[in-house]
């Protein structure tokens, strides 16, 4: 038996029909025996379980501060002591301007105070008014406060802790208007996400947040809600939040792609095993076989986060459901099967306790436990032998805007881990259906009619081109049109 894993590294998808050529056969007869083979089914026992609600949103890593050097007057640059890169302090002198004007200056104080003192002794003696005496200390006073702006903007100062991110003058160069020097507080960074209005009231001041960086794969930094915007978009339905990252050791640099993974609370759910969500063909419902009395019945369930090799459903299926996880293929609704649990000892654990409740004795007696017996759709065995890569292809995503990558990456999602079958077919776009808030997805740009325009899921057709350019690679697979929508 031949098992195809779909594997998908947070950046790739496809758009695939696989399938197994079938015969067709004409027999023609005056009558036929039918012989009706109940499938076999591995059951699992599903409960509710503490879920934390966590979303992830795409953004990019901003300054917490950003400061422009410049004078306030053109000047003449005389020196600039520092480098892009360099780490400076609050105080520390960047830059100095031509000092001409300064020292021009500085000579006409002195005089003015030398008048000055001149005419307050006459004054104290009466040689001169008192409107003599205010004028001229107000001339030098006046004078003074020009002297200490020249100064400001003579020696220019770093009025933060940051590092230099950029320069663009040399020394002589006159000043025109673009600052001299941008300093940047890297200790703390921020990032903005846009948070859907449905959880507006989950989101609070302090909150701790998980960010990821790409730079630092599998590395995790953690950081807190400093501002939640008061108001709605009442185009997208969401609302800025700004998250601090303390950056100590300042390796989160502005301009960096992030994720951020917000805890919005717990909330009980029922979880089940991934293996036993099926997809419907040629729709994006999702849904589970629930087994009761010897059968299965059809059971449409909305999924929420993965859980590893679990998925949490938002509805669905009830506490203590006995749901199918092997074996799927076969099946219909209402139809009667052969089951086994995925423990084995689980029915007979409930077998002997109802035994004991109702009908022992307290003497020598024996139960009669029913084993039901099935054979597995893929053993362990089986499975743990998908291992070789069958074909790769890759495009990146990392320039684009924050919702078009929290879309690819959320499609991506959706798809990672699912195992085919010999003869079963797969289409990745109902794998990432439905385009919905719920489903993990944003406003982004899409094409309709020629035309970019935002919609939910903008973005997602790069999962399916790239995991498509892979499969084309696989001489096992056969790859046929989607017709979906056509």
């Amino acid at each position: 038996m031949k098992l195809v894993r779909v594997s998908v590294m947070a950046l790739c998808a496809m758009s695939l029909f696989a399938s197994c050529n079938n015969k067709k056969a004409t027999e023609s007869a005056e009558s036929m025996m039918v012989e009706v083979v109940q499938p076999r089914v591995k059951l699992a026992s599903v409960s509710v379980q503490d879920v934390d609600q966590l979303q992830v949103y795409a953004a990019t890593v901003v300054s917490d501060v950003k400061n422009n050097i410049a004078p306030s007057a053109p000047s003449r640059i005389e020196k600039i002591f520092v480098e892009v890169g360099d780490n400076v302090t609050k105080g520390q002198k960047l830059v100095q301007m031509d000092e001409s004007n300064l020292k021009q200056m500085k000579l006409q104080i002195s005089n003015m105070e030398v008048e000055f003192n001149r005419i307050d002794e006459l004054y104290k003696v009466g040689g001169v008014s008192k409107a003599e005496w205010d004028n001229m200390k107000l001339q030098l006073e006046v004078n003074k406060t020009s002297y200490n702006n020249l100064l400001e903007n003579t020696q220019l100062l770093s009025p933060i802790d940051g590092v230099v991110t950029a320069r663009n003058y040399d020394d002589g160069d006159l000043y025109s208007g673009q600052a001299v020097l941008v300093v940047q507080k890297i200790a703390p960074v921020k990032l903005t996400i846009n948070v859907s209005e449905i959880y507006f009231a989950r989101i609070k001041k302090g909150n701790k947040v998980m960010i990821e960086a790409d730079a630092y794969p599998g590395e995790q930094f953690e950081g807190t809600v400093s501002l939640v915007y008061p108001t709605i978009d009442p185009m997208t339905h969401t609302f800025p939040v700004e998250v601090s990252v303390a950056n100590n050791d300042k390796k989160i640099r502005p301009g960096m792609f992030a994720r951020a993974t917000v805890n919005l609370g717990t909330e009980q759910h029922v979880v089940v095993p991934d293996v036993a969500i099926v997809k419907r063909a040629g729709s994006g419902e999702r849904f589970v076989y629930v087994y009761r009395d010897g059968k299965v019945w059809f059971q449409p369930v909305q999924i929420g986060q993965r859980l590893g090799d679990k998925y949490e459903l938002l509805s669905g299926v009830d506490n203590n459901a006995q749901i199918v996880v092997a074996g799927q293929a076969h099946l219909s609704d209402g139809i009667e099967v052969i089951a086994r649990f995925s423990d084995g000892t689980e029915k007979a654990v409930d077998e002997i306790l109802g035994f004991i409740e109702t009908e022992y004795s307290a003497e020598n007696t024996k139960v009669k436990i029913p084993t039901m017996i099935s054979e597995p759709i893929g053993s362990p065995e089986e499975l743990a032998k998908v291992k070789d890569v069958l074909g790769t292809f890759k495009t990146s995503y990392r320039t684009s805007a924050a919702n078009r990558s929290k879309n690819v990456s959320t499609g991506a999602g959706h798809i990672n881990g699912t195992v085919l079958y010999p003869g079963e077919t797969f289409s990745a776009y109902e794998w990432v259906n439905p385009f919905t808030e719920e489903n993990g997805y944003a406003m982004a740009g899409s094409y309709l009619n020629g035309k970019v325009v935002d919609s939910l899921g903008g973005g997602i057709c790069q999962v399916s081109s790239t995991l498509y350019n892979a499969v084309l690679k696989i001489p096992e697979l056969e790859v046929a049109r989607d017709l979906i929508g056509k």
